[in-house]
């Protein structure tokens, strides 16, 4: 309907507002310091809304991870492997983006949209991979770990379970195929353990 793709290009231009801010107010340094919490608070509102959006429109999440491109795949002769048609977004500094991407990741509503954005799906891979293991531990086990102890949604309960153990372990891909993004040992537990209690939660919400 008209009125989704309104709000979702509305909430796609507030995240581009909000990243451009913060990364106007990061290069300045000492100066703009004391506006950095606030500005780092608008864009995971930003970031929050354009994933409620997405996990509920697929025209909207198409449109959300051609903007939020964090890296392109080039193949030997510098071209991209996939023919990109059009314009092409300017790669986003995922260092911006790191704070409001692996918060979103404590909550369960926003793993449907996650899973509809591979592009964006992959940048968060390597957050997590290059992210401090107690801060993952913290994300995942603690965080998301309470909010699927009170999510009764099949659809986002699904999305955690394959978005963790299948695209953030990067279960079946090729050492090569990382990027040299390798999920640690305490990574890997901390991933395991949130995508086990999704499963589990997932199994009581089927069968209610």
């Amino acid at each position: 309907p008209p009125r989704a793709r309104t709000t979702s290009s509305m909430a796609l231009a507030s995240f581009s507002t909000a990243y451009a801010a913060l990364v106007e107010i990061t290069a300045a340094g000492e100066s703009k310091a004391a506006d950095l919490p606030a500005a780092r608070d608008a864009l995971k509102t930003a970031v929050n809304a354009v994933l409620v959006e997405a996990s509920s429109d697929s025209a909207a999440a198409a449109a959300a991870d051609a903007l939020m491109v964090t890296h392109r795949e080039k193949a030997e002769a510098g071209k991209y492997v996939a023919k990109p048609t059009g314009t092409l977004s300017p790669l986003l500094d995922p260092s911006i983006l790191k704070g409001s991407l692996l918060a979103s990741l404590k909550t369960c509503a926003h793993y449907p949209a996650i899973l509809a954005m591979p592009d964006l799906c992959e940048t968060i891979r390597k957050l997590v991979c290059s992210a401090p293991a107690k801060g993952v531990t913290t994300f995942l086990v603690d965080e998301l770990g309470k909010d699927i102890e009170t999510c009764t949604d099949v659809k986002a309960l699904s999305a955690v379970h394959e978005v963790l153990r299948v695209h953030i372990q990067a279960e079946g891909r090729l050492k090569k195929e990382l990027a040299g993004f390798v999920l640690g040992a305490d990574h890997t537990k901390a991933v395991r353990t949130a995508a086990n209690k999704a499963a589990k939660a997932l199994t009581v919400a089927e069968a209610a």
